[in-house]
């Protein structure tokens, strides 16, 4: 169904009073500072959807104060208008191009007449820069109108939404030069607008259309630093996005090795390599592997761990879901390998992991594999090739109970 987010019937958090509570309480902690420690123990029972996006930005170290909300959005603004105000003409014709090309019929639709531009300080003053071409800002606009979440395609072809993720991405970019933007970046911001517009409608996205571009803006500025702050995670050093998403496949595979070594071997066997399926997977984190229902109660365990060992937790997550499917891989060849690895999760059906399950299982991955050197260890200097000794992250999190 188009713009559900997750389950809210019998079972679920969003029915638990007694969970409800407690969130509260830990929300509305003495002097307004939250309680981080009490809040990541709560979401290993789940995050209620209407507290999601307050409890994300909380656990990923955004807006843990609310005295710093309007001096971040103020700053937010401000780099809008130094690093994609500059661009903005030149963005908006690229958008009606692709979006023209994509679907004449809906172009006049999608893209708005010049007064419904939001934020727009150059947009109407076009001159002959705007026609040199910017390579960052054609490959950003070119993934943002293929953007299409699992569930909230209608919502991404709304200009305003389109908008909101292209200047996310091209700030972020432009900040971050060493990574800068990669294909499948424009997956994550997507989920962060996704939740946040959710918990501003109470879950009517039918709505969406009808958010204020001021309040449009506020959810803009808190899903850019949560990128931000996620990406801090997987891209912690200052090196190359390449450089990170190699190390990280190499760790996904020693795992692997560990916990399912025949599955191993069966792919070195038919020509299966973990970059053939791994890549998207890390870089995208499962994003497309799971409907956004699904994805976020990943995400939940996720956020909630120690910022330390986030990524050992993710990759025994990829490691999780690969082990789902191992039993039927095992069979399989090159070809029909990367037909089921690479599915839409809407046409699997069935065949979709429990996630609750998935998470558990990610856990004891976790547990199972202590003796390997995490190189994501805040002492240690990763690189493709490492065998260092350095110490692991905190242990996992307590047992989970159904989300």
């Amino acid at each position: 169904m188009e713009g559900v987010l997750c389950g809210c019937g019998r079972g679920s958090p969003c029915g638990d009073q007694d969970l409800l509570q407690l969130y509260v309480k830990a929300l509305s902690s003495p002097y307004g500072v939250p309680s981080v420690d009490a809040l990541r123990n709560l979401t290993q029972r789940g995050v209620p959807c209407r507290l999601r996006a307050r409890v994300w930005q909380i656990l990923l170290g955004h807006m843990d104060k609310p005295e710093g909300r309007e001096q971040w959005y103020t700053e937010y603004r401000d780099l809008v208008g130094a690093i994609f105000s500059p661009v903005e003409g030149q963005c908006l014709g690229i958008m009606k191009r692709l979006i023209a090309h994509s679907s004449p019929s809906s172009a006049e639709k999608v893209v708005p007449p010049e007064t419904a531009i939001m934020h727009s300080t150059t947009a109407t003053t076009a001159s002959s820069s705007d026609m040199v071409t910017n390579d960052l800002l054609n490959q950003i606009a070119l993934d943002v109108v293929r953007t299409f979440p699992n569930g909230f395609a209608k919502i991404f072809l709304l200009f305003e939404v389109r908008m909101s993720l292209t200047r996310i991405l091209y700030i972020w970019s432009s900040r971050n030069p060493h990574v800068s933007y990669f294909q499948g970046l424009n997956e994550i911001p997507a989920v962060f607008l996704i939740v946040f517009m959710h918990s501003f409608l109470r879950g009517n996205m039918n709505n969406v259309s009808g958010i204020s571009a001021a309040k449009m803006m506020t959810i803009e500025a808190d899903a850019y630093g949560c990128t931000e702050k996620i990406l801090q995670k997987l891209y912690p050093s200052g090196k190359t996005w390449r450089f990170h998403s190699e190390v990280m496949l190499q760790y996904m595979e020693q795992i692997a090795r560990v916990v399912d070594e025949p599955l191993c071997e069966h792919f070195r066997s038919v020509g299966v390599s973990f970059l053939h399926f791994g890549i998207s997977w890390a870089t995208c984190l499962l994003i497309r592997e799971f409907p956004i229902s699904h994805l976020v109660l990943i995400w939940d365990f996720l956020i909630s761990c120690a910022p330390s060992s986030f990524c050992d937790y993710f990759i025994c997550c990829c490691v999780a879901y690969l082990g789902h499917f191992s039993p039927k891989l095992m069979g399989m060849g090159l070809d029909k390998t990367m037909q089921l690895l690479q599915a839409d999760p809407a046409t699997r059906g069935h065949n979709n992991p429990d996630i609750t399950t998935l998470i558990k299982q990610a856990c004891s991955i976790h547990c199972d594999t202590t003796h390997l050197p995490s190189p994501f260890s805040p002492h240690h200097h990763p690189s493709p090739s490492s065998s260092s000794t350095d110490p692991q992250p905190h242990p996992p999190p307590t047992q989970l109970s159904n989300p």
